[in-house]
């Protein structure tokens, strides 16, 4: 049976919408008429995956590439679910599966990139991650990872620069920027620390990573004021963020005055 058109299209439109769930509960009911149907299924995929439903998604992949064996997409989409799982060494089979059905797939060589990243294979992670990029030199998360796996080997000034690479194809990158004031912190470069991060919070204000970070790096520089400020600023949006408050209670404690936090 072929799927109706219109059906589909409502699905992507809920899926574009970020009505996962919704995308889910329809998608589980239409599946046993059009059982057959690798779309329906990849949907299905994507939608668990974006719920963090990591098992239920490589399940739909993996039903995605027994329905259509030459889906490119359905290896690169179970490769990702796969390694989040743990199971680095089926992820990469995945992504080979992928990449001999389109050698010139950029996201597969970024993502078999970060599952060499996750076996500590540092320099064949980087590999990958230009391999991707001379496929898509505009590919900002490629940068990104790279810029990671750079940050990991040391290399805190070469990852200031992937990172900016990254924010030059995505100027709202915000995670790229929090990354860069970690890299400048390690440099001992705190101006420029602070300011990457307060880019990082101005793109999104309850980015509690960043607040908490700006946080350690005032306090690096002996501001307890701005450092409270910033750790307070990580409680506000996520009151459980047990970081912020070790770190505030930290800072306060040199001054005995605990009441302060929160």
């Amino acid at each position: 049976k072929n799927l109706p058109k219109v059906i589909l299209s409502q699905l992507i439109e809920l899926y574009n919408q970020g009505q996962l769930l919704s995308v889910v509960q329809k998608a589980q009911k239409i599946i046993k008429t059009y059982p057959e149907n690798f779309i329906l299924w990849n949907l299905l995929g994507a939608a668990n995956k974006g719920l963090g439903k990591n098992l239920e998604a490589s399940r739909a992949f993996k039903r995605v590439t027994e329905l259509n064996p030459n889906y490119e997409g359905g290896y690169s989409n179970l490769g990702v679910t796969l390694q989040e799982q743990g199971k680095l060494e089926d992820a990469m089979i995945a992504y080979k599966k992928a990449l001999l059905l389109k050698p010139n797939y950029a996201e597969a060589y970024n993502n078999m990139g970060n599952t060499l990243k996750d076996q500590g294979k540092l320099e064949e992670a980087l590999n990958a991650y230009n391999k991707s990029l001379s496929l898509k030199p505009n590919y900002a998360d490629a940068y990104f990872n790279m810029g990671v796996v750079l940050n990991e080997q040391g290399k805190h000034y070469e990852a200031t620069l992937a990172y900016s690479k990254a924010i030059s194809f995505d100027s709202d990158y915000y995670q790229a920027y929090n990354n860069i004031g970690n890299s400048y912190r390690e440099l001992e470069s705190p101006s420029d620390a602070i300011q990457a991060y307060c880019k990082a919070i101005a793109l999104k204000p309850d980015y509690v990573e960043a607040h908490n970070n700006l946080g350690i790096t005032y306090q690096t520089q002996n501001n307890l004021d701005e450092a409270i400020k910033a750790y307070n600023a990580a409680i506000k949006y996520r009151v459980d963020y047990s970081e912020a408050w070790i770190n505030g209670a930290d800072a306060l404690e040199k001054w005995n005055k605990l009441d302060q936090l929160g």
